[in-house]
Formats: C-alpha cells, sequence, structure tokens
C-alpha cells in the first residue's frame, strides 16, 4: 500500500507533463474492456460488490492510461458507489485519489482539491500514517498550483509532523523537499535554502543507508556461499576416506575366507591336527621372537630418550644466555619503539586535525559553489517565458562544473523578441563570476536602455565589460563572445549578429551558417571593433540555432578530433523538424557519443526557437 501512495505522490509531481490528447485504445486494450464488463456485470449481480468494483477499476486505469478522462472518471465513480456500500475505507481513499489525479491531470485544481480532502478523511479514519502524508503532500501541489502557497506550507507541516512522529526519513525528506519548491515558488529564498538543506541531507542519509545495506547482504552472501562449499568439500573428503577404508577390509576378508576354504578343503582330518600344531609352533615362535624385538625396541627407546634428554637440555642452557642477552637487546628496541610510536601518535594527530580542518574548508567551498549555482540559476529566465514568445524552443544546458561560464537570455521589448547566447572567458567559478556581471549588463542595455538592435547591443556590451573590468588601465584581457537575434513580429523579419559565434538558421528547408564578427566582448582595447548586422525575413517556418563552443570544440568522435560548426550544423538540419523535447534528447545523445572516452571541455549552451 505505501508503494501505491508513493507513486502517487510521484504522479501529482508530473501533473504538468501530461498531454491531455487522447490516445485511440488497442485491439488488447479493448479485450480487456470487454472481458472486465463481463466479469464485472456477473459478479454484481451476485452482489460481491468488491470483486465487481476491482473490475471498475481496471476498465478505468485503461481509459485514464489513454487520456480518456471522462470514461475513466465514469467507471471509477461506479466502483466508488459499491465501496461505499461495503464501507471499504481503503479503496474510497484509493478511487478518491485517482480522482483528484484526473481532474489535476484536467487543470480543475478546485475539483481535484475536494476529492484529495475526501482522500485525506478516509486515511485518518484509518489511521494510516503513510497515507495522510501522501495525501497532505497531493494537497499541496494543487495549492501550489492555485498559487496558494500559506495554504500549502500549512498541509506541508502538518505532513512533516506526521513524518516526524514516525521517524520515517524518506517522508521527512519529501516534505522538506516539498517546501523547498513552494517557498521558491512564494520567491522566499532564504527558507527556501533552508529547507533544501534539510532535504539534501536527508537524500545523502538514505542513500548511504541503502548502499550500506547492499554491502552487508553481499557480504553476507558471500560467506554463506563459502561455508557452503567447505562443507561440501569436508563430506565429500569424509565420503572417500571411509570408502577406501571399507574397501581394503572387504579384500583382506575376502583373502583370508578364500585362503582358509582352500585349507578345508583338501586336507585330511589327521593332517588338519599336524597342521594345526604346525601352525601352533610357528605362532608361539612368531610371539617368542616379538617378545624379543620388543625388548630390544624399548631398550632403544630409553637410549633415544636419555640421549635427547641430554641435547635438549644442552639447548636449553644455551638458549637461556642467547635469550638474556636477546632480552636485553629487545628491551632497548622495545624503548626505541614505544619512542617512535609517541612520535607517530602525534604526528596521527597533527594529520587528523588538519584533515578535519581540510574537511571542513571542502564543505564550505563545496556548499558557496551549490549556492552560487542556485543564484546563477535563479537569474537565468524560464523556457516558458521563451515558449510564450515562440512556436517552440529548446534549451540545451550543460555545465562543464557546478557553475557556468555561459548563460542565456531572453526577453521581450514592444513586439521584439531578443534571445542570446553567451560564452564567458573560462568556466566553473571564474566563467560564473563573469556571466553575472553579462546578465546584469543585457539587463541595463535592452530593459532600461531599450536597444534592441543586436550590433548595438554587441558594442554597448563590449563597451560596458571594458569599464566593468578597467581593462584600460589593467591587464586583464577577459571578455566573452555571443550570438544574437532580434526577431520582429511586426515587420516579419529577423536580425542577427554575433562576436565570434554564429547563427544556423533554416528556412524553406535550406541550411545556412551566419559567421559572427572575428571580435571578442571586451577582452583588449580595440577601437575598430564594428559588429556586421545581418537580416532576414520570416516567410516560411524559420528555425534558429545559437550556441556556445562547448559543444562544437569537444574532442572525441573515430580521430579524437573537434566536430566543428560545419558537421553540428548538419545534424541540426537533420533533426529540426522533431519536438523539442526529441531534439534535446538526440542533442545529448550525440554529444555523449562523439565524447567516446574524452572528458566534457567546456560548458554547452545550445538555443533553438521554431518561427
Amino acid at each position: 500500500m505505501q508503494k501505491v501512495i508513493q507513486t502517487f505522490v510521484f504522479l501529482i509531481f508530473t501533473i504538468s507533463a501530461f498531454s491531455q490528447q487522447e490516445y485511440p485504445l488497442s485491439r488488447q486494450d479493448s479485450a480487456l474492456i470487454i472481458k472486465y464488463q463481463s466479469a464485472f456485470e456477473a459478479l454484481d449481480q451476485q452482489g460481491d460488490y468488491k470483486e465487481a468494483s476491482d473490475n471498475l477499476n481496471s476498465i478505468a486505469m485503461i481509459y485514464w492510461e489513454h487520456n480518456h478522462f471522462s470514461n475513466a472518471t465514469t467507471f471509477y465513480e461506479e466502483s466508488l458507489k459499491r465501496n461505499e456500500k461495503l464501507g471499504n475505507e481503503n479503496a474510497i481513499a484509493m478511487i478518491n485519489s485517482n480522482l483528484a489525479l484526473i481532474n489535476a491531470d484536467l487543470g480543475n485544481y478546485e475539483k481535484a482539491l475536494i476529492y484529495f480532502e475526501k482522500t485525506l478523511a478516509s486515511r485518518i479514519a484509518n489511521k494510516e500514517t503513510v497515507g495522510i502524508i501522501a495525501a497532505l503532500i497531493n494537497e499541496s501541489v494543487v495549492y501550489n498550483n492555485l498559487a496558494k502557497y500559506d495554504k500549502s506550507i500549512e498541509v506541508l507541516t502538518k505532513a512533516l509532523d506526521y513524518a516526524r512522529e514516525m521517524n520515517d526519513p524518506e517522508q521527512m525528506r519529501s516534505c522538506y523537499g516539498m517546501l523547498a519548491e513552494t517557498y521558491e515558488k512564494m520567491g522566499d529564498t532564504k527558507n527556501s535554502l533552508y529547507y533544501f538543506d534539510y532535504y539534501k541531507s536527508f537524500h545523502e542519509m538514505i542513500q548511504n543507508e541503502k548502499v550500506a545495506k547492499v554491502g552487508e547482504e553481499l557480504e553476507n552472501e558471500k560467506l554463506k556461499l563459502m561455508l557452503t562449499q567447505e562443507e561440501s568439500e569436508k563430506n565429500e573428503l569424509l565420503l572417500r576416506i571411509t570408502g577406501l577404508e571399507l574397501k581394503t577390509k572387504e579384500k583382506k576378508l575376502e583373502k583370508s575366507d578364500s585362503t582358509n576354504k582352500s585349507l578345508i578343503k583338501n586336507l585330511t582330518r589327521q593332517e588338519l591336527e599336524f597342521e594345526y600344531l604346525k601352525k601352533e609352533k610357528e605362532l608361539n615362535d612368531i610371539l617368542n621372537q616379538h617378545e624379543i624385538q620388543k625388548k630390544q625396541k624399548t631398550l632403544i627407546i630409553i637410549l633415544i630418550i636419555a640421549i635427547s634428554l641430554i641435547f635438549i637440555l644442552s639447548i636449553a642452557v644455551y638458549a637461556y644466555f642467547l635469550k638474556r642477552k636477546d632480552n636485553q637487546k629487545l628491551i632497548y628496541q622495545n624503548q626505541q619503539i614505544y619512542e617512535q610510536r609517541e612520535e607517530i601518535m602525534q604526528q596521527n594527530s597533527e594529520l587528523e586535525y588538519a584533515k578535519s580542518e581540510i574537511e571542513k574548508i571542502n564543505f564550505n567551498l563545496t556548499s558557496s559553489i551549490n549556492y552560487a549555482k542556485f543564484i546563477q540559476v535563479s537569474t537565468l529566465s524560464k523556457k516558458t517565458l521563451l515558449d510564450a514568445f515562440v512556436k517552440s524552443s529548446i534549451i540545451y544546458y550543460e555545465p562543464r562544473d557546478v557553475v557556468s561560464g555561459d548563460f542565456y537570455w531572453f526577453n521581450k521589448i514592444g513586439n521584439k523578441i531578443i534571445v542570446a547566447a553567451i560564452d564567458c572567458t573560462g568556466h566553473g567559478v571564474p566563467g560564473a563570476f563573469l556571466s553575472m556581471i553579462g546578465n546584469e549588463l543585457m539587463n541595463k542595455i535592452v530593459i532600461f536602455e531599450e536597444y534592441t538592435s543586436p550590433d548595438e547591443i554587441l558594442m554597448q556590451m563590449n563597451n560596458g565589460i571594458t569599464n566593468t573590468l578597467n581593462q584600460e588601465n589593467s591587464k586583464n584581457t577577459d571578455g566573452m563572445d555571443m550570438a544574437l537575434c532580434t526577431i520582429d513580429y511586426t515587420e516579419k523579419s529577423i536580425k542577427f549578429a554575433g562576436a565570434n559565434n554564429p547563427l544556423v538558421f533554416i528556412q524553406n528547408n535550406e541550411l545556412q551558417i551566419i559567421k559572427g564578427s572575428k571580435f571578442s566582448i571586451g577582452g583588449h582595447k580595440n577601437n575598430d571593433k564594428k559588429f556586421e548586422l545581418h537580416n532576414f525575413n520570416i516567410t516560411d517556418e524559420t528555425y534558429l540555432y545559437i550556441f556556445s563552443d562547448g559543444y562544437v570544440d569537444q574532442l572525441g568522435g573515430p580521430k579524437g578530433r573537434t566536430m566543428g560548426t560545419k558537421l553540428f550544423a548538419n545534424f541540426i538540419f537533420e533533426i529540426h523538424k522533431n519536438n523539442a523535447e526529441e531534439q534535446s534528447k538526440l542533442l545529448k545523445d550525440n554529444f555523449v557519443k562523439w565524447q567516446t572516452h574524452e572528458k566534457q571541455l567546456d560548458d554547452i549552451l545550445i538555443i533553438g526557437v521554431k518561427l
């Protein structure tokens, strides 16, 4: 039951990812519906409402999986009536939860909330703590979609209280994650980070426990196997020894029996008596001889023992004096070892302290960089904003390190849409600092100063970087490369300018690569910089792709070389008619295939729009 509830929670988190388009039923699906319908009618007439409702649920699930929401709702409601007759609170809670999820799929959040509240009531009545937590989390997701963040936080706090009472780390992790997300949507960064830290800590603890448990189970299985093999080998050896002994005794008995039978068969009574006396004499001779040999052996043994005792005593005396000398040497060595041990312990103590300090520094650095990533990602525009401006878009963003020197920027000024892909000098933390400067300059130049022509924006960016980094009076040569497009729906035109970076332009099923000017933004003083402006008309479906050099300059392929712009543009042309999600996946797969065993060399950024 817990697994089912967790599955529902996962589904409600991904409501926005599902399409509302209905999909046709396959022959197999239709056949299953007929089968379940027939079984339902027979069971319903017999008054077996529990089994009848199970068949209704199966039919509803098939319709739901194909986005036939109305049919799914009808069958779930029929199932709900029968479970209410039975008073089956568990089934009632599950069906109400499913009806809530269907309404959430359709965007009917108020109605979804009503069903979730019914689910919660059933879970509380049955005292199902895990189910209560799941229902509260589902309600919080709906409240978030309704922008009722305070209400969402209220129900999440209740869920967290239940999770703490259970002392269930996985449930607490889910609550902390949802609280972090809710505060982020509210714009409360401080509380979002606070709960995100808790979420991360619990996540790491759960993963570590799982790894330790798997390791322990593997070690136990290994020991069991070794013991089984050892026992098997021991039993096999015992069987072989026993069998050999039995076989040897059997042969001796057979030989003796055969000899005796032969004597009895061939001798007369008189001969037997003579033979008996002869054997008796031989036996006495053997016994006498054996007694003599026994006395000789005893004498030899006594002599050997005496010699051995004298030898042992000599060795003992020699060993005593040798041991005394060794003991004196050992005392000295022990003293040396003790002094060395004290020195090593002192060194270990210093190393442990140094290790602890390094771990603290590393933790603080990692936390700072992760927070820097959070800040950097927060400054980037949401993809949904770009999707509102164009027919469709992709943003393939893959930093080499935690933070990135690449960043994207887009906004709408009047009837004009400005889209830019910017590649700052370096990557990691230095690149990220420069990207933050670049982002602020783009906001200032485009939003506040209202520059919209790409060549003018690049010149203003060049001046801004030069002045901000005081490059005229310092040795600083950092800068950035850019590709920037202005889309004017009123004039049905596209303007492009680039600082080193190109534009891939596809129209009328023809591919063009428009090169950028051979200048970087900033870097060094150059009074002759002038960024070339390119103009295009929007006459048909048009595809624009701008990007940094991280993808095209990656080493790999069959010859361990860079991919290059031309090969990259041809690949873009092959996939440009796929939907945005498929394009992003194909770009990722192609990069991994090209990369082979090489490390990622630089940050990667690709922006594509369809007009």
